[in-house]
């Protein structure tokens, strides 16, 4: 698993494009520094290759919860994982007056039997 702080001020996925339908600036800052963080946490320079699970902790202030999810998946490619269509549960959650924290880790899929569907599970090799 990754810890990741992120002191920085989020971008909503509603500010994503601009009316030229180009990424603003915003949002292309938000990326940036995410990525920067990404990488300072990130110390054993670890890619996911296998489906993961990311929680983000937050106070969302005035955004929708689900706001920033784009921008903190999109800011992990090529950092932290190799894609996000590996991303296979977000955990989002309002913690008001906190800083940002997300959290990566692998994402584990065990099957009792075939005819149930699966059952979920993180954790360490």
């Amino acid at each position: 698993m990754i810890e990741i702080l992120f002191e920085g001020k989020l971008a909503s996925i509603n500010n994503r494009y601009n009316k030229n339908f180009s990424l603003t600036q915003t949002y292309r800052n938000c990326k940036t520094e995410l990525q920067l963080a990404y990488r300072l946490a990130n110390v054993k320079k670890t890619i996911f290759t296998k489906p993961v699970w990311v929680s983000i902790e937050w106070d969302k202030g005035r955004m929708d919860l689900d706001a920033p999810i784009k921008v903190i998946l999109d800011a992990m490619k090529g950092e932290i994982i190799k894609d996000d269509k590996q991303v296979e549960r977000i955990i989002v959650e309002h913690c008001k007056g906190m800083k940002t924290i997300i959290r990566v880790g692998e994402l584990w899929i065990v099957r009792e039997n075939r005819s149930t569907s699966p059952s979920l599970y993180s954790g360490s090799k």
